[in-house]
This record gives C-alpha cells, structure tokens and sequence, in this order.
C-alpha cells in the first residue's frame, strides 16, 4: 500500500479566533434572553407575589399610607389561623375539592365517549349533530342559570353536592378537544384491532386513550380548575354553608362596613394552593397537550 494512501484528509478546522468571538456573543444574547423572561416573569407574578405578602399582613399594615410590600412580621401565620378557626374552612376545602373531582371525572368520561363517537364511529348525521352541540358553546352559562336552577329546584336537587356538580357533568369544550384528538389517530390502528377480534370498548381503551392521554390531562386541569373557581352556579344552588364552597368563602371577608384584606388574602392563598400544585405535577401532560392541539390546527 503507498504511503499517500495511507494519510488521512485533513479536514479544515475554524480558528480558535473566530471560536472565540462567536461564543461570547451567543452567551451574551441567551443571558439577555433569560434576563427578558425573568424580568416579564416578575412583573406577571406581582398580583401573587402581593397576595402572599398581604395574607402576613396583620389590618393597619394593609391600610397603611404609603404602601409598603414586605409585612412586619414575614412569620406572621396569624391570619391563617383565624380563617380556620372562626370559619368552617376545611369544610369549604372539602365541598370544593368533592365537586371539583367529580365534576371532572365525568367531564372525562362523557368527553371520551361523545369524541370517540364523533370522530371514529360510523353515526348518520354526526356531523350535524355536532355542529348543533358546539353551537351551544357560544351560549354563556348566566343565560342558563335561572332556567337550570328552577329545573333543579323542582326535582329536588337544590342543596345538595349532585346539584351542585350536575351542570359541570359535562364539557362542550371537552368533546371538541377529544374528537380532534381522536381525529389524528390513523384508522388504520382501529381497524388491526378489530380484526384481531377486539370490540369497540377495547379499541376504546386499549388504542385510543393511550394516545389522547395528554389530551385528558389537559381537560383534567382545565375542567378542575375551572369548577373549582366557581361562583355564581354555588351560590344560586346552596342555602346551608355546610355545602358552600371556596370561592363563596372567599366572599364573606368582604362587608358592608368594610373588607379584610388581610384575611381574604389568606384565603386566596389557601385556594391556589392546590391548583398550583396540581399544575406543577402536571406540567409537562399540559404542555404536551397543548402542543398537539396548536399542532392539529
């Protein structure tokens, strides 16, 4: 073998100089990248931050002139502890994560079978049918209210928890979201399934709701939080405060002769807690699920 042949190629190398210049200056525009999004990040956590802050507050340091953010006492639990002493608090906790829970797992349910129907199953006139019930998605819920709680009223409902989560059973927005995520999935998988015998409950659970998983997550959060923040449904339903939930706890801080900010602060706080939570566990499935949504069009 020639020695030629055995010299490797030289393959042309960028300047250590050239390296060099190039490399400060990305770093220099990822920092004012990251330092653009924690300064936005700041400024859009403000109304928290403050109501953190005002929930340590003891009255006179919330009505104090000028306004100062930090509190006296940063130790200061007082507040928390008068919420749940002079007011039935855990019960409030408990009515609201109750209907919250079973608001959403129904929502999953009926949303999992009516998009499967409509996307995947032979119907005739699905298509005007669905078109008929995302219609009524354009209809806010306060035109129905009345017309609800009176239909309530006279079949018994009225007070009680299944009265309180029945209007929340099912999701127009939820079946939307599923059908167009049953949408994507090629029939092909459903048809091999049929053909090695499985009936549609199995397809159902076997193909479909493996790969719309993070599509129920993010109807999951949306639909707790969003029965969890309720107001006006809770309080045209309950009479007894045994049944009242956070969001009309929230309101008893605010008065005719004033409102304690200190301890409605308090108790937003207790409120957030858990959806902030269950969002950080959540997370990456949310943001899965929106990723493929945008994706879809």
């Amino acid at each position: 073998m020639s020695q030629a042949s055995t010299v490797a190629p030289v393959l042309p190398r960028t300047s250590s100089r050239a390296t060099a210049r190039i490399r400060p200056g990305r770093l220099l525009g990822r920092a004012a990248l990251y330092l653009v999004l924690v300064a936005f990040a700041l400024f859009m956590a403000q109304p928290f931050i403050w109501m953190v802050l005002t929930s340590l507050k003891n009255l006179d340091e919330v009505y104090r002139i000028p306004l100062s953010w930090w509190p006296d006492n940063p130790l200061n639990i007082g507040n928390y502890v008068r919420i749940f002493t002079e007011r039935p608090f855990h019960l409030y906790i408990l009515n609201s994560f109750t209907v919250a829970v079973g608001a959403t797992i129904s929502t999953l349910l009926f949303s999992t079978l009516a998009g499967y129907t409509f996307a995947k199953l032979p119907v005739p006139g699905k298509e005007i049918l669905f078109t008929l019930v995302l219609a009524t998605i354009m209809l806010p819920f306060e035109v129905s209210a009345i017309p609800l709680y009176l239909i309530f009223s006279n079949i018994g409902l009225a007070n009680t928890y299944l009265g309180l989560i029945a209007p929340e059973m099912v999701s127009i927005l939820g079946i939307f979201l599923i059908r167009q995520f049953c949408e994507t999935i090629p029939s092909d998988y459903l048809d091999a399934a049929r053909i090695d015998g499985a009936g549609e409950v199995r397809v159902l659970w076997a193909v479909i709701l493996p790969i719309i998983t993070p599509a129920l997550v993010t109807l999951a959060l949306i639909r707790f939080i969003g029965t969890w923040n309720g107001f006006l449904w809770p309080l045209l339903i309950t009479r007894d405060e045994t049944l009242r939930t956070l969001p009309l706890a929230l309101s008893f801080f605010s008065g005719f002769y004033g409102t304690q900010y200190h301890l409605l602060a308090a108790g937003a706080c207790v409120s957030v807690a858990p959806l902030l939570i269950l969002f950080l566990v959540l997370q990456r499935q949310v943001v899965e699920g929106v990723a493929l949504s945008g994706l879809k069009g």
